[in-house]
């Protein structure tokens, strides 16, 4: 009996070690530390990209801005320096006498305009664009005949690091940003020393023809009209916004 219970000890022993070793703790950091880090620096990764993105959109907002402030500011005269506005004595011979009427210099004022914002587009990226140059800036003019607007658009496309995986599941693998600033082009000299001429001219019509003048207060009354009229619609949208 005592040698059957020394055999059966012998065998018990070892799959008793194995047991206890089976229930130690020893090594589990190891195993929960591989499962859980790479997805705790995914993460990270993550949240770190979405921060650069949103930096791309405000910092090309910003741009978008800054570009057609200045080219609301400089529009007047195509040699006007982009960022500074500085005009030589030369530089005031250019733009012609009616080119307000005639702009045949549209094109090299929307050139310019362009180039300076491309420029500042590449200044602070922190992201490369897949987007071809000559495609990413837009400056177009809206002639609303009473005031003009000036309109630029930006657009840019990034790769995401993960875009192939996105792919897979019917998603763009890029991040497209699109932006839109506005300004009017306003001319303050401009537009009072027509109004002074206009005035000017109605003033010597009725010095001159008094017959006319039952003809000039309806000229006068239709004009009323009309500043009401204006007044009204910018108002209402105004008040729609």
């Amino acid at each position: 009996m005592i040698f059957v219970g020394s055999i059966c000890t012998s065998y018990m022993l070892p799959s008793l070690r194995r047991w206890d070793l089976l229930k130690t703790n020893k090594g589990s950091i190891v195993v929960e530390a591989s499962l859980v880090f790479p997805v705790v620096f995914l993460a990270i990764i993550a949240v770190m990209y979405m921060c650069m993105l949103l930096y791309q959109k405000v910092y090309i907002q910003s741009i978008a801005d800054l570009g057609v402030e200045r080219g609301a500011a400089t529009w007047s005269n195509p040699a006007k320096d982009t960022a500074l506005g500085s005009l030589t004595q030369e530089d005031l011979k250019s733009g012609g006498l009616y080119w307000r009427l005639f702009d045949l210099e549209r094109d090299k004022r929307r050139s310019n305009l362009k180039n300076y914002i491309e420029k500042r587009l590449g200044a602070f990226n922190i992201l490369e664009s897949i987007m071809d140059p000559g495609q990413r800036v837009s400056v177009e003019i809206v002639d609303y005949i009473i005031y003009k607007k000036l309109v630029v658009s930006v657009n840019e496309r990034y790769k995401i690091p993960v875009g192939k995986t996105l792919r897979m599941f019917g998603l763009d693998e890029n991040y497209a940003v699109s932006v839109r600033s506005e300004a009017v082009l306003n001319e303050p000299v401009e537009f009072i020393r027509n109004t002074d001429f206009i005035l000017d001219v109605e003033k010597e019509f009725e010095k001159t023809y008094k017959e006319y003048g039952e003809l000039i207060s309806k000229i006068r009354s239709s004009m009323d009209d009309i500043q009401a009229r204006i007044a009204k619609f910018f108002e209402e949208k105004e008040g729609s916004q």
